[in-house]
């Protein structure tokens, strides 16, 4: 209790006891935020340069497994090989995003959850096929420092920055008004900020997204007694400086649609009315799945995928039609009150 506020914070910060050496979120709350994972579970592979006798340069991809046989494969007319991308921020860390091409001349830039890595969304789920189906974008998939591939540690404030290298690289290649921007659950906070800082472009779309994020300091507190309260009123501060998206979204004033299941048991739906009612834009949408908990696009495939059609002008989409949940279980009610009628009767117990 006798302590300063300097000395409490020099017994948590990771480059000495300089005040100054890095934010509160990043030295404090970082580790206790983020959940990366690495790719251990992948077969090991390598993006490989082949120069051509003309300086033209073939980008394949090497994949190494436990054989002493290997397989040389020429795919098809208009099919691509996904490209890795490695995109160095400023303190020397690397990305290693993937950027999936199509034959569009719109991109959606995409920043996944906490405890995700990109390949749970090429190779681990339909994701890719329902996109390419569905939206036929170009794909940029942005891995955070220290998941997937990519090198560093996460941190809450450094990763903001990180935006812009991941902007400069995406417009290079396509314009800002043909950029649209995605964040589901933690990636919701770079997604709002990407749009901040660059408001020109196409569309924002968040899933299962943050308003606020001093409640989710304040339950990581509640799990980490540790934390003295004259860090956490230094951390508010902090908040308010670098995820206040009330004052983001009066920056970027373009489409905004809004996704988040009104069960949601982690991040509660409230947020998700906050940053509708924030929003300056003229041309936004809220989506209130009625079940989906914090994934909304496997509870609810066929109004996801339809929602974000209409958001990006993709035109109405066929999807098998099925049976309503609701339906089921009354038919299921029916059918085993129905069973449970027989069975009592007077005539089967003769």
């Amino acid at each position: 209790p006798t302590l300063s506020t300097t000395t409490v914070f020099c017994a948590y910060a990771e480059n000495g006891c300089s005040v100054m050496a890095e934010h509160l979120l990043d030295s404090v709350f970082s580790e206790k935020s983020f959940f990366p994972r690495k790719n251990t579970d992948l077969v090991n592979y390598d993006y490989v340069p082949i120069t051509c006798d003309d300086g033209s340069i073939l980008n394949c991809l090497h994949i190494r497994a436990s054989s002493d046989k290997t397989l040389i494969f020429f795919h098809g007319n208009g099919e691509i090989i996904e490209d890795y991308v490695p995109i160095t921020c400023d303190d020397g860390s690397i990305l290693n995003c993937l950027h999936i091409r199509a034959s569009s001349d719109k991109t959606l830039i995409f920043f996944h959850g906490n405890g995700e890595i990109i390949e749970d969304y090429i190779s681990n789920s339909n994701f890719l096929d329902e996109f390419t189906k569905n939206i036929g974008f170009n794909l940029f998939l942005v891995e955070y420092r220290g998941y997937g591939r990519s090198t560093g540690v996460p941190k809450l404030v450094k990763m903001l920055d990180d935006a812009r290298k991941i902007h400069e690289y995406v417009n290079s290649f396509y314009s800002e008004k043909s950029i649209f921007v995605y964040g589901r659950s933690i990636g919701s906070l770079f997604a709002i900020n990407f749009a901040s800082l660059f408001p020109n472009i196409g569309g924002l779309v968040v899933e299962s997204g943050f308003s606020n994020l001093k409640w989710w300091v304040r339950m990581i507190q509640s799990r980490s007694s540790d934390i003295p309260e004259e860090i956490l009123e230094q951390v508010d501060t902090e908040c308010d400086t670098f995820f206040n998206h009330r004052e983001k979204l009066s920056v970027y004033e373009g489409p905004l649609l809004v996704l988040h299941a009104q069960d949601d048991h982690i991040v509660p739906f409230s947020n998700a009315q906050d940053l509708f009612d924030w929003s300056k834009s003229t041309d936004k949408k809220l989506v209130a799945f009625e079940l989906g908990r914090h994934s909304p696009r496997t509870w609810n495939p066929e109004q996801y995928w339809l929602s974000l059609c209409e958001f990006f002008g993709c035109g109405q989409k066929e999807t098998p039609w099925r049976v309503p949940r609701c339906l089921l279980w009354t038919g299921g009610v029916l059918v085993g009150l129905g069973a449970a009628a027989k069975w009592f009767s007077p005539a089967h117990r003769q």
